[in-house]
């Protein structure tokens, strides 16, 4: 039985062998492309959650004393860094304030305009009737 016909299946084995590893090592690439992707994906930062979620003003504002207060501090200090974070506190507010007004502004005046322009059209149209009349 070691004829030509052993030797024809061992090399059909062999090549169904060979095909299978390099079939085996492509799944695995593919497998740890996957992987890699999904890590990618569902991978979460530090910086992203700042992004996501604000502070708010008091804790900044906080987290800056704290940071400018580390170790033994004198009250003097402790006073002066309260004081300078409590005008940046009035200045940030009143910076907030001012934006906010800018905005209605903006607002207001895109309302005037429209208004503006209704009413233009209504006398436009009101101002042809009354040139018509005065012509007879």
């Amino acid at each position: 039985m070691s004829g030509p016909a052993g030797g024809q299946a061992r090399g059909n084995e062999g090549s169904r062998m060979l095909a299978m590893a390099k079939k085996r090592e492509e799944d695995l690439r593919a497998l740890e492309e996957s992987k890699a992707k999904i890590k990618e994906k569902n991978a979460v930062s530090v910086g992203s959650f700042g992004s996501k979620f604000g502070k708010s003003a008091e804790t900044v504002l906080t987290d800056e004393l704290s940071k400018k207060t580390v170790g033994l501090v004198t009250l003097e200090d402790l006073k002066k860094t309260k004081e300078e974070l409590a005008k940046k506190e009035r200045i940030l507010s009143d910076l907030q304030r001012q934006d906010e007004l800018e905005q209605e502004a903006q607002k207001e005046g895109v309302k005037r305009k429209n208004r503006k322009s209704k009413v233009a059209k209504t006398a436009l149209s009101f101002g042809d009737d009354v040139d018509g009349e005065g012509g007879e």
